[in-house]
């Protein structure tokens, strides 16, 4: 459990432990379910390092100083917790990620106990990445 060392799945993926791939099944815009296909590419106009080619391998957001008391301890801990992160053993959940609302049991519903006899972290790495939606469409449609 990550618990509020990272307040949204951006600001610690993707990694160059952990790189955005260049599809992503199921599409985190469709059901946890889906066979559906999104291209990672997708997310690059959106990404503040898009221009650098970089976007692949750094988060999305910065750690803020606004929401840490000490920004150099939060900043190791969030390096740290990205070496789990791309462990195939280790799914990383951090507190309040409502991206895995339909993808893992939240107490009292069920227990995280034999998350890795399923395809929950598979499911679950890149859900982060449907919160962005909204700006994906508005530069596809604005062109860009």
């Amino acid at each position: 459990m990550g618990g509020d060392a990272a307040h949204h799945g951006g600001a610690f993926r993707p990694t160059p432990h952990l790189p955005l791939p260049e599809s992503i099944t199921p599409s985190p815009f469709e059901a946890p379910t889906s066979r559906g296909v999104c291209p990672g590419a997708f997310f690059e106009p959106i990404h503040p390092l898009a221009s650098s080619g970089d976007y692949k391998m750094t988060p999305f957001y910065e750690l803020s100083p606004m929401m840490n008391t000490f920004l150099p301890d939060a900043i190791t801990t969030v390096s740290k917790m990205q070496l789990f992160d791309a462990s195939p053993d280790v799914f990383v959940i951090i507190a309040h990620d409502a991206s895995l609302m339909d993808v893992v049991p939240f107490y009292p519903k069920g227990e995280l106990t034999g998350w890795n006899g399923t395809e929950d972290k598979a499911v679950g790495t890149w859900r982060f990445l449907r919160d962005f939606g909204n700006a994906v469409e508005f530069l596809k449609v604005k062109g860009n």
